[in-house]
């Protein structure tokens, strides 16, 4: 750990003993509102939501009730209501029209409805790969516009209805975001494998599929095709650009273990880069939070070079660069706001103030 966030983390949680208990959730502290403060950003740092947020949360909403993936007042409509999902593309395309950020908050909502399946162990896709695998060769199907007969789940009829949002695409459009929702269904199958065995995986295995299930190369390439952002096959499978998607998807799913690490420390074996480097590498709740800042910083750099290099070679890829890097700052103010996670366990907070 770098020793200008260890003087920051003991001088922040330098409280009396007795406070901790009350501090969770109170105005003392905000662990959220810290975490939104230390993670370096993409982009310049001038964030600002979309005039359409509203009308967009409104309607996916309404489009999640009509394709059944949500009942209407039920515990998951309120629950994804109060999570305001819209108010993720609302921040991370800011400057775009009304329908594409509405295109994009159907998408975002489809995949937290699905993670929210993934994680439930009331649901059996949660620890039954094979299960997973039935399932994601359907939507294959629809994304491949080969599905016999009609939808069967709400998830099948709300994913048909998404991909009306993009009926122009090409051939070649189509097969490389199938490529991609592949890569992620996999990712899904993965971790699922390791719930079904009741342990958790390396750090670096998980890092390996936390690069896909993140989802970004999924929203990525759907975007590019709502907006009509032309890139060639070439340069979809340049090796620099690739490298580029994935390492911000690797961002923005370190960024959620980070923002996740209260809710997910629940968990009987989580899946979190915290609580992972907690296990295996015998540490402290303080001393892994460190850890995972600096790494993630480090690899906003990174991504940072890299994107550099890829616009000075080629300028055609700055319309997905841009949004790239307005995905992952759009994402931490978004995460910062959510209700979908909680603030830290009296446990974590009375570790970081001793």
């Amino acid at each position: 750990m770098q020793t200008n966030t260890l003087f920051l983390l003991n001088k922040i949680f330098a409280l009396p003993q007795a406070d901790v208990p009350g501090m969770l959730g109170s105005t003392m502290f905000n662990w959220r509102k810290f975490l939104s403060n230390q993670l370096r950003r993409a982009g310049d740092g001038s964030i600002s939501i979309s005039p359409h947020f509203e009308k967009a949360q409104s309607l996916i909403m309404d489009w999640s009730v009509r394709t059944g993936i949500l009942t209407k007042d039920s515990v998951a409509y309120v629950k994804s209501q109060k999570a305001e999902f819209a108010k993720l593309p609302a921040y991370s395309l800011a400057k775009v029209s009304e329908k594409e950020v509405i295109s994009a908050a159907k998408l975002i909502a489809w995949l937290f409805e699905r993670d929210n399946k993934l994680d439930s162990r009331k649901e059996t896709i949660s620890t039954s790969p094979e299960a997973i695998v039935a399932k994601d060769k359907r939507f294959r199907q629809i994304l491949l516009n080969s599905l016999e007969g009609d939808p069967i789940s709400f998830s099948e009829r709300a994913l048909q209805d998404l991909f009306l949002d993009i009926s122009h695409a090409t051939i070649e459009e189509n097969r490389s975001l199938v490529k991609k929702f592949d890569q992620y269904f996999q990712s899904n199958e993965k971790e699922a494998r390791y719930r079904m065995q009741k342990k958790q995986p390396s750090i670096n295995t998980y890092q390996e599929y936390r690069v896909y299930n993140s989802a970004v190369q999924v929203y990525e390439e759907f975007m590019g095709i709502v907006q009509n952002h032309k890139l060639s096959e070439e340069e979809r499978e340049n090796i620099e650009y690739i490298r580029a998607m994935n390492l911000a998807a690797l961002i923005v799913g370190i960024h959620n273990d980070l923002f996740s690490v209260g809710k997910e420390s629940e968990e009987e074996y989580p899946e979190n880069l915290v609580l992972l480097k907690m296990g295996a590498k015998g540490i402290s709740f303080r001393s892994a939070i460190g850890e995972v800042i600096n790494e993630v910083n480090g690899m906003i750099s990174d991504f940072n070079d890299l994107s550099a290099d890829l616009l000075l070679g080629n300028p055609h890829y700055a319309e997905s660069i841009e949004r790239m890097k307005n995905l992952i700052d759009g994402n931490i103010v978004w995460s910062e706001e959510t209700d979908r996670y909680k603030g830290l366990p009296s446990k974590f907070l009375a570790e970081l103030q001793s």
